[in-house]
């Protein structure tokens, strides 16, 4: 995110006193303003920079102004407090900048967040908007779109939205009608202080990475925003949403040029797409959301697979197969019933087991540990889980990954042996066909994620015919 009016200087509150800074592309210079006497040896005084400043912090930000009358707030998470020298160079991830007024008036609180631009541009499929001409001008039928849904989080009601407007531009025997603002926002029935809006705009951003199967994803602006009334007014039309305070991040890499064809757009999973995002806020066990580093770094790597690649791809699988089986459909229906199988087995297995130690006393430790370890903690094996969610969706699937390549059982067999030979040290050759039949699976886990979302089987056919995964 580029800040159109760095760099810029300003002013860091201290424990005591202030410390000068220069700032341009996410870089601060920190200067001690405090002058002590020093007296030598010698007998001789004279002034210099006090060597020794404490900044102040706000949470995990160091705050101060800026020259020209605004309030900057500076991520410094795993930063120091103190330093010893009276110069100190410092590298930001993010900062927020906000007017000094408003800062005074409500701190560092907001009641919105707004995502604009960037990876949403190619989230939302291109528009035909329809225009009725007549004599004295024209219509535009859809002048904006908006999807709303909630997310809850925190003990508070999230209200999510998003959308598009439309502009025109008129040119000698030309007019154009088009989508733009293409924005992605929160509103919170309770304020969020600035740690808590920048974790929104991180999971906004990770679902954006997920839809797009890209990692290097960012929005072209982020403000945070505070609800406003008109005067003399108390009808909820009159309440608006000022841009309080402009957010800058720095991601360190160029963003991808995926475009929306290859990409989980929102007008295809429609509201499916706030139950998904609810999954990035979940943080239960098993939550195959939480091993996603496989997605491609960029679009140039974005068919090369590593050995750890590989793993976090089987974990990622083992994760969504305990999640698919929570509840039966005409998808896990299998998987669900050969899981409650082996359990209700195991069950029977403990009540004989309890009724002979209740007829003939407790058995033997060493014959409890025997089958503690060898009954009460079974599970299907992890190869026939792999099996059983990808054949609930391989006439979903079929060759997309590859074309003329299908994967079956024993090629699946020989992923799983891969990745457990790379677990235990035994490294081998990462070959073409583990890697066609690791990418087979991503498709399967994502198709049983979005399944579990909402979104339906004719959908998820269009996408992998799409070939989001690419």
């Amino acid at each position: 995110m580029k800040d159109s009016k760095a760099p810029r200087t300003g002013i860091i509150e201290c424990e005591k006193g202030s410390a000068s800074f220069y700032m341009n592309d996410f870089s601060f210079c920190f200067m001690n303003n405090t002058i002590e006497r020093i007296t030598k040896h010698s007998g001789e005084i004279y002034s210099a920079a006090n060597l020794l400043f404490t900044l102040k912090k706000q949470g995990n930000f160091y705050v101060g102004v800026t020259n020209d009358n605004q309030s900057i707030a500076i991520y410094a998470k795993d930063c120091p407090t103190e330093t010893f020298v009276p110069k100190w160079n410092f590298r930001t991830s993010a900062y927020i900048v906000q007017d000094a007024i408003d800062t005074e008036k409500y701190g560092y609180s907001f009641d919105a967040i707004e995502l604009k631009g960037g990876i949403l541009n190619s989230l939302f499929r291109p528009k035909h908007i329809p225009v009725d001409y007549s004599d004295s001008g024209y219509t535009i039928k859809d002048e904006s779109f908006e999807r709303q849904g909630l997310l809850n989080w925190n003990g508070q009601e999230v209200t999510v939205k998003l959308g598009w407007y439309t502009i025109t531009s008129g040119q000698p025997r030309k007019f154009e009608v088009r989508t733009s603002d293409l924005y992605f926002r929160f509103e919170f029935s309770n304020p969020v202080n600035l740690d808590e809006a920048l974790l929104h705009v991180e999971k906004a951003r990770e679902l954006m990475s997920f839809l797009s199967y890209r990692k290097n994803v960012e929005f072209n602006c982020v403000t945070f925003q505070r609800k406003q009334s008109f005067p003399d007014c108390d009808l909820d039309s009159n309440i608006y949403y000022s841009d309080d305070a402009h957010v800058y991040i720095n991601y360190g890499f160029e963003s991808t040029q995926k475009d929306s064809f290859r990409c989980i757009c929102f007008d295809d999973i429609k509201d499916a797409v706030f139950s998904l995002l609810a999954m990035f806020y979940d943080c239960s066990d098993y939550n195959p959301i939480k091993h996603l580093s496989f997605i491609p770094e960029d679009d140039k790597h974005a068919n090369l697979l590593s050995s750890t690649d590989i793993r976090e791809i089987a974990t990622f699988l083992e994760c969504e197969t305990k999640c698919a089986c929570r509840e039966r459909d005409e998808k896990s229906e299998v998987l669900y019933d050969e899981s409650q199988r082996l359990s209700t087995l195991l069950s029977k297995i403990k009540q004989v087991i309890s009724e002979d130690e209740s007829e003939n006393g407790p058995l033997p430790g060493s014959i409890q540990s025997q089958f503690t370890k060898r009954f009460y903690n079974a599970s299907l094996p992890s190869k026939q889980k792999d099996i059983l969610l990808y054949n609930a969706y391989k006439n979903i699937i079929r060759d997309t990954p590859c074309s003329g390549k299908i994967v079956g059982e024993k090629r699946i067999k020989e992923f799983r042996d891969y990745r457990n030979k790379e677990t235990h040290g035994n490294y081998n050759l990462l070959n073409l066909d583990i890697g066609i039949t690791a990418m087979h699976l991503v498709v399967a886990v994502y198709c049983s994620i979005l399944h579990r979302s909402g979104v339906d089987d004719q959908t998820l056919t269009t996408l992998c015919e799409r070939k989001f995964f690419s």
